[in-house]
């Protein structure tokens, strides 16, 4: 959303990129919406390089003809070759065409981010040769006069319904793109005329009618053709006849039924066709296209239930098929015969339950066959002969045994046979262990199953690799440490192996402790997880090098024991029966992060975790931790996270934390607290704290006046008690976001926030509000969200509320009859405000019409068939919306 200039002089590939500009009323831009009046000139430009080279100019002032010649001495002597415009705000009824042809003396490439005229016109004064509009939703009519500059022009979301025989005046046009518009009707004479025309892009229009060229040929030199996201229902190839220079035609997501060919014709440079996805092909009729370049077929997500006859003579020289998606259920090679430049099949995703070679057929250059995802149980290639095929995709299928008759037919040898995801049985996976054991890095056969029988684990004579899938994830079924004298050691001499993770699902551990595979496990790894861990005891001795352990579901464990360790710097615990940590945590020297979560903590010791000098986080979630002793030493520099949330907390007093100097984060949500205490006559200093959580208590009462925290950022009190507004939340001036939704606040004064300029989200939904006090001018430049859904308001008045970053305004649901009047002030970034929910009059959506129109504006549309008001009064913007209301 720039605009780009450079030097005074007409440099090649200069481009200049406008925010929006709009008739003389209003100019309306990234930041701001201004208003035309009686102006000079201005001030002199100067570029600032605020984007890497790139000249940006933030404001430009468009109001005699000296503002041509001050931007040209600007980008005079500026090296860069793009030059933005952050803000162009026009005086005295100057157009927006003769801004264009200005700029276009000075650069070759136009682009603005917003347009808002209903026409264009290029002229012959029109000097760029690329003009962009990205968008453009007044737009109705183009008009174009002789010009040979022009070569590219590319317009989106406008409401363009046709392009006008003019175009053909444009007489050097290479690419024409509208997308998102509503043309209905494409007339194919007039790209006859457009001769230098290369690609024509129409996507996502309402394109049903292509109008026939009425010359059976033309000097159309158009090689690319996207006509995708139409409704195209059916189309006749022999009305692109004359275009024999297309090389690629897009046709998918037209909801297309039938794709044929009337008459023999010829397209000698066509390599794609794309057909899908989003059509309802069930069948095409390509015996009457001769095809004669390399072509690839692209029919993915259709309805096709045999495959399409595919000539030979028609198609000599067919490289690719993509059938994914469709509804093949048998499909025969032997039909691919005479096509021997093929390389790949795609046949993905459909319902096959036979793939053969009905008779001899050779493919000498077929490389990869993808058949995954289909109804297969076994698969033969007999009669096949594809000496370089390298991959076939079988999984996701219905595949018992391994088709190793592949490796000794006429197919690959080096072919790798992909049949993850199957039902493999055991024993076919022990016939055929030499493909599993294969000394290349490649293995020829890939599966998922292998870790999963008894006597198929990692034991020497199958590679680790073989048990491993694409992400490198290995999982052992069963590892029997009793069988293998080196224990975990083995797996660190697996060869040709690169692992992310080894998954084993069953450990007998036989006479080996706990501690001891736990010191084996740290010199394979330095991360160690257990899935379910049946252990009463833990054990960590000093020789663990682990770096990360993690116990889930360890139900059993009641004691932990640690010696003194340099190298743990993370423990995670969960689902244990722990009542307390264990005072010989502190020899855990280099701890950072502890989290025991859904055990049975009753009380926190600051003080023993304070002895930690490296712990950061303490992560105590969902335990039954009703009291906290504070640290014995005044500061405590090392931990910045407690979270605390799940609890049983009843009461906190927050002396607790005041030694936690560099204490970021408090989350104490989902507890019994009724209130927050302090010491008597005392304040609490936290000096670090950005972020507080105190959501889902039972707080009635709660007072900021002994709380020092200058740098909270994020205040979370939702669903609590609360029947006013926490006294003295005001300090908190850095606050970023601030909630109190789910309370039972009856009424809100926004003075509270005057100093809070850095307050971005205010959350006052679900109280009993009814009313809202704006006593004075109070500005929030970066509020960017207030919601006060679902509360009692008959009416809110904001005008003198100053938010300009609004972006969403939440009112739904509350008892408003009149929508506030926040546009004049706040509208210039305002995405969405949401009305639903409220009895509003009539005349009401009437006044802002144009912002419903905009879909700023969100009311509850009802049904035009069969869906009444209670009011029998209706608001209709359209045939197809309306919306109830009041007299």
């Amino acid at each position: 959303m720039h605009v780009v200039f450079t030097t005074g002089k007409r440099i090649p590939w200069t481009v200049m990129k406008i925010f929006g500009l709009s008739p003389c009323g209003m100019l309306w831009l990234v930041v701001d919406l201004m208003q035309c009046s009686v102006s000079s000139a201005g001030d002199g430009l100067k570029c600032r390089e605020r984007i890497p080279n790139a000249c940006t100019l933030r404001l430009v002032r468009v109001s005699n003809e000296s503002w041509i010649d001050q931007l040209a001495t600007a980008t005079a002597n500026y090296t860069t070759k793009l030059t933005i415009i952050r803000r162009c705000v026009l005086f005295n009824r100057i157009s927006v065409q003769k801004v264009l042809e200005a700029t276009s003396l000075l650069f070759n490439q136009t682009t603005l981010q917003q347009y808002h005229e209903q026409d264009l016109t290029i002229t012959n004064r029109m000097a760029s040769e690329s003009l962009e509009l990205l968008s453009a939703p007044l737009l109705t009519h183009l008009a174009f006069v002789p010009n040979r500059h022009l070569s590219s022009l590319y317009i989106v979301n406008s409401a363009v319904r046709r392009i006008p025989e003019s175009i053909t005046n444009l007489y050097n046009l290479r690419f024409l793109g509208i997308d998102k518009g509503y043309i209905r009707v494409l007339d194919l004479g007039l790209l006859c005329s457009l001769r230098k025309l290369k690609t024509l892009q129409l996507s996502k229009n309402h394109i049903s009618l292509l109008l026939p060229a009425t010359k059976s040929t033309c000097a159309s030199a158009l090689q690319d053709l996207y006509l995708e996201e139409n409704h195209l229902t059916t189309l006749d190839m022999a009305l692109l006849a004359p275009f024999v220079s297309v090389e690629r035609l897009f046709l998918q997501h037209n909801l297309m039924k039938a794709l044929l060919c009337s008459k023999a014709t010829d397209f000698p440079l066509l390599q794609l066709l794309v057909l899908g996805p989003g059509n309802n092909l069930s069948w095409i009729e390509l015996d009457q296209l001769r095809l004669s370049a390399s072509f690839t077929l692209t029919l993915p997500d259709n309805q096709i239930k045999q495959l399409p006859s595919l000539n030979h003579s028609n198609i000599p020289r067919l490289a690719r098929v993509y059938l994914d998606g469709n509804q093949l259920a048998t499909v025969d090679l032997a039909q691919f015969q005479k096509h021997q430049q093929i390389d790949s099949f795609h046949f993905s995703r459909n319902q096959l339950h036979s793939v053969a070679c009905r008779q001899n057929v050779h493919l000498p250059l077929l490389d990869t066959m993808e058949l995954s995802t289909n109804k297969l149980e076994y698969i033969s290639l007999e009669n096949c002969s594809f000496p370089n095929l390298h991959y076939l995709a079988l999984g996701n299928n219905r595949i018992q045994r391994v088709p190793a008759e592949i490796y000794v037919s006429d197919v690959s040898p080096a072919c790798v046979l992909n049949i993850q995801n199957n039902p493999i049985r055991c024993s076919s996976l022990r016939q055929h262990v030499k493909l599993l054991t294969t000394p290349s890095f490649y293995p020829k056969l890939l599966v998922t199953t292998a870790g999963k029988c008894a006597d198929m684990n990692y034991n020497g004579r199958i590679p680790m690799s073989n048990l491993c899938d694409s992400r490198k994830m290995c999982r052992i079924a069963e590892l029997d440490l009793t069988d293998t004298p080196d224990g975990l050691n083995a797996l660190e001499r697996a060869p040709s192996t690169s692992y992310t993770s080894i998954q084993i699902q069953r450990l007998i551990m036989g006479s080996t402790t706990i501690a001891t595979l736990l010191v084996n496990a740290s010199s394979l790894t330095s991360n160690l997880y257990f899935k379910k861990y049946h252990e009463k005891i833990l054990f960590l001795p000093s020789a663990l090098t682990l770096e990360m352990l993690t116990l889930e579901e360890a139900r059993n464990l009641q004691t932990i024991t640690i010696q003194t360790n340099r190298h743990l710097k993370q423990l995670d615990i969960t689902d244990c029966a722990l009542s307390m940590i264990p005072a010989s945590i502190r020899n855990l020297i280099s701890l950072k992060e502890l989290r025991i979560k859904v055990c049975a903590l009753r009380t926190l010791n600051l003080g023993l975790l304070a002895s930690l000098k490296n712990l950061e986080t303490v992560q105590l979630v969902a335990n039954n931790i009703t009291s906290i002793y504070p640290p014995q030493i005044a500061t405590v520099w090392s931990i910045r996270t407690i979270d605390l949330s799940f609890n049983a907390l009843r009461q906190v007093d927050m002396a607790a934390f005041r030694s936690l100097k560099r204490m970021n984060t408090l989350n104490l949500a989902n507890n019994r607290l009724s209130t927050i205490d302090y010491p008597p006559s005392g304040v609490v200093t936290l000096p670090a704290l950005t972020i507080l959580y105190l959501t889902r208590n039972m707080i009635e009462r709660i007072s900021f006046v002994q709380l020092n925290a200058s740098n909270l950022e994020y205040l979370e009190l939702t669903s609590n008690r609360l029947p006013i507004v926490p006294e003295q939340i005001d300090k908190f001036a850095k606050l970023i976001h601030l909630s109190l939704g789910r309370n039972g606040l009856e009424s809100f004064d926004f003075s509270i926030l005057e100093r809070h300029t850095n307050l971005q989200n205010l959350e006052l939904y679900s109280n009993r509000i009814r009313s809202i006090d704006v006593p004075k001018e109070i500005e929030l430049p970066n509020l960017n969200l207030l919601s006060l859904s679902n509360n009692q308001l008959q009416s809110i008045a904001l005008e003198q509320l100053t938010a300009p970053r609004l972006s969403f305004l939440d009112l739904s649901n509350n008892r408003l009859t009149v929508i506030p009047d926040v546009f004049a002030k706040n509208a210039k970034l305002l995405q969405s405000v949401n009305v639903i929910g409220n009895p509003l009059t009539c005349g009401t959506y009437e006044r802002f019409r144009k912002f419903i129109r905009l879909k700023i504006i969100l009311p509850k549309w009802v049904s035009p068939k069969g869906e009444l008001c209670s009011t029998g009064k209706y608001f209709v913007l359209s045939t197809t919306q309306r919306v109830c209301c009041m007299t």
